[in-house]
């Protein structure tokens, strides 16, 4: 559970900083 928990996580912040990087 700490995997799955860990790699939702760093997804979520990839897309925020995809987002962030080209508006």
């Amino acid at each position: 559970m700490g995997l799955s928990f860990l790699g939702t996580r760093v997804i979520k912040e990839l897309l925020m900083l995809c987002r962030f990087i080209l508006p």
